[in-house]
């Protein structure tokens, strides 16, 4: 925006430059003009008129930028004939228009003047007065320091800074109001490689004139280089005017201000935020790392899992395969079992024949006495045997029930076999899941870990765009006079606070800088110089 408006400005300043250039200078003719006699003198109307009148202040300066002299040429404008009493403090007066001698009372001058569409033109040479601005100029050869005059001719690098100074002796009206104009002419045919950031150049023919323009009670430095041969420079143009934003511009400056106040509010909001979004992007970074170290510890222990159910499933097989070994044998037991009990069974009926047999001949054949005793020991083999009847029924029955609990159990393992092969495809799959699971973790913590620094570039970036929104807010204060005011400021004139003019004009010039300057003129004897010599040695 800066770049904009001074662009901006500077073109409104060589438009209004061209136009002032033409106006302020005195529009005189050179036309013989008669010497008034005494009596058409004393003939001419002595009513008192108002002044309505333009100041044009031409100044000349050192080459290094101080005052050498200045002089303050005033138009009046003469619509009747009569008395016109303009005031100012003048050390010396001149008369452009014609021979008439001025009637100076202290402050006062006054001039019996006719009426004139091109009104009246004097001179006079302020007694005091103050520029809106000073101005500096400082001349290096080759990265030395030099004195402008020793320059001319020289060969090499030249650099000239410029520096613009707000006065603050001068009256306020021009110090608040007043831009002033930098204009400095190059040969190309003596300079190349003109290096000059921040001037507005217009070449014409073969020369580069760069503008430069200090606004209103601000500072201005401006630097520029080129290269030279055998230098020399014309002079040094510098006006300075007063400048109407009201006319030309149609800008709230508050308006902008509040809005740029906004976008600073937002962007440093903005910015508060990232760093927010950074720390818990750091946060959320470290959480994922944890994560991806036990994602990788339970790959660890998955692939310990794993072996394990191998193990697990190789004791199921093998004691899968004991079991049914066992189950054959009690298989073969129970068929011997099976076999046993028969051959007990006819045992025991050949036994209970045996003994019903002997129990018949005991009775029949042996004496009555003898019995008792026998069959006492006949009956206890009998419960004996019935005793054996009872265990082997028992064991058969035992027997039974141990195979079918082999049976149960060798299906069970058969079951258990089975899904241990289940479980360990499980585990496998569980394994190479785990396994993805890590590797994508560590890859998703090993990207969010330079989310962080990213994001940070993120916030220098908004820190930047809101410092930047902050210096941009700096700037317009630099065009407060941008600020509309509804009504052009009151002129004032440079020579008197008792009189108001149209207008005041500053045409300010250096010295060339040439080898035609530096020989000293041969002296000329002094002698009274005629209305038309003192007409034209203004404009030399």
């Amino acid at each position: 925006m800066k770049r904009v408006l001074s662009i901006l400005l500077t073109a409104v300043l060589l438009l209004t430059t061209a136009t002032f250039a033409s106006a302020s200078t005195p529009s005189v003719q050179l036309t013989a003009v008669p010497e008034q006699t005494e009596e058409e003198t004393a003939g001419a109307a002595s009513e008192a008129q108002a002044i309505d009148k333009d100041e044009t202040v031409y100044v000349t300066l050192n080459n290094d930028g101080s005052v050498a002299s200045m002089y303050v040429v005033n138009h009046l404008e003469t619509p009747a004939s009569g008395v016109y009493t303009d005031f100012g403090s003048y050390s010396d007066i001149q008369n452009l228009t014609d021979s008439q001698t001025p009637v100076v009372e202290g402050d006062a001058i006054s001039f019996t003047l006719e009426e004139s569409e091109k009104g009246f033109y004097y001179q006079g040479t302020p007694v005091s007065g103050e520029l809106p601005f000073t101005y500096e100029f400082l001349y290096s050869l080759n990265g030395k320091s030099i004195d402008p005059q020793d320059l001319i001719g020289q060969s090499g690098k030249v650099e000239i800074t410029i520096l613009v100074h707000p006065n603050p002796n001068a009256k306020p009206y021009f110090a608040e109001n007043y831009l002033s104009q930098i204009q400095l002419p190059l040969n190309l045919d003596i300079c190349s490689k003109i290096n000059a950031p921040g001037a507005t150049t217009v070449i014409v023919g073969r020369t580069a004139t760069l503008a430069y323009m200090a606004l209103a009670g601000r500072e201005g430095e401006y630097h520029l280089s080129f290269e030279a041969k055998n230098f020399s420079m014309d002079a040094v143009s510098i006006t300075c005017s007063y400048f109407d934003v009201n006319s030309f511009v149609d800008v709230d400056t508050q308006e902008i201000k509040d809005a740029v106040n906004q976008m600073s509010d937002a962007t440093g909001q903005l910015y508060d935020g990232t760093i927010q979004l950074k720390n818990g992007l750091s946060a959320l970074s470290g959480g994922l790392d944890q994560l991806a170290q036990g994602a990788q510890q339970a790959q660890t222990g998955a692939g310990a899992l794993s072996g394990g159910i191998d193990d697990y499933t190789d004791a199921v097989k093998a004691l899968s395969d004991g079991c049914d070994t066992i189950t054959a044998a009690v298989d073969g037991f129970l068929v011997q079992g099976e076999q046993m009990l028969g051959s007990y069974t006819e045992i025991k009926e050949w036994a209970e024949e045996a003994l019903s047999y002997v129990r018949e001949l005991i009775t029949s054949l042996l004496p009555q006495a003898m019995q008792p005793e026998i069959l006492e020991r006949l009956a206890e083999a009998e419960e004996q045997l019935a005793a054996m009847d009872e265990k082997i029924t028992m064991l058969s029955s035992g027997i039974e029930q141990l195979a079918g609990g082999i049976r149960s159990l060798n299906d069970g393992l058969a079951q258990l076999k089975d899904n241990s092969g289940s479980l360990k495809d499980g585990a496998a799959q569980m394994q190479e899941g785990l396994a993805a699971l890590s590797a994508g973790l560590d890859q998703i913590s090993t990207q969010s870990a330079a989310i962080p620094s990213e994001v940070q570039k993120l916030a220098d970036g908004q820190q930047l765009l809101h410092e930047g929104i902050g210096e941009s807010s700096s700037y317009l204060d630099q065009f407060d006079f941008l600020e509309k005011s509804g009504e052009a400021a009151v002129p004032v004139s440079f020579v008197s606070d008792k009189i108001v003019p149209n207008s005041v004009q500053f045409v300010i010039q250096t010295p060339a800088l040439s080898q035609e300057t530096t020989k000293e003129a041969p002296e000329e004897p002094q002698e009274d110089k005629s209305f038309f010599d003192r007409l034209l040695d203004l404009f030399r």
